[in-house]
């Protein structure tokens, strides 16, 4: 739908990260995951709008989640068991793999 990549391993995330990032950037999720973007909440007097901002947030966030772990071996996946925050998994795929590639 949004492109392809050959899954993350330990060997290529130099390679793999601008791929994944252009994925990303097409699902209109890349500012979510690098925290450029964060969550509006808007004043009370702007209900309506704030919940189509926040459905649509959401739905990015979780396209976003599901790309990138589905773009990881079982091997690399092992590094984000339990981790939830997609700031974090972003984070910790760099940290546990950028220096070994």
């Amino acid at each position: 739908m949004y492109g392809s990549i050959k899954k993350l391993s330990s060997d290529h995330y130099d390679t793999w990260k601008p791929g994944i990032s252009t994925i990303l950037s097409a699902m209109l999720a890349l500012k979510i995951v690098t925290d450029k973007e964060v969550k509006d909440n808007l004043p009370i007097v702007y209900f309506a709008i704030n919940i189509v901002k926040h459905e649509s947030y959401k739905k990015r966030q979780t396209l976003a989640t599901t790309t990138i772990l589905l773009a990881c071996n079982p091997e690399v996946r092992i590094y984000l068991s339990g981790i939830t925050n997609m700031k974090a998994i972003w984070a910790t795929l760099m940290e546990q793999l950028n220096s070994l590639s």
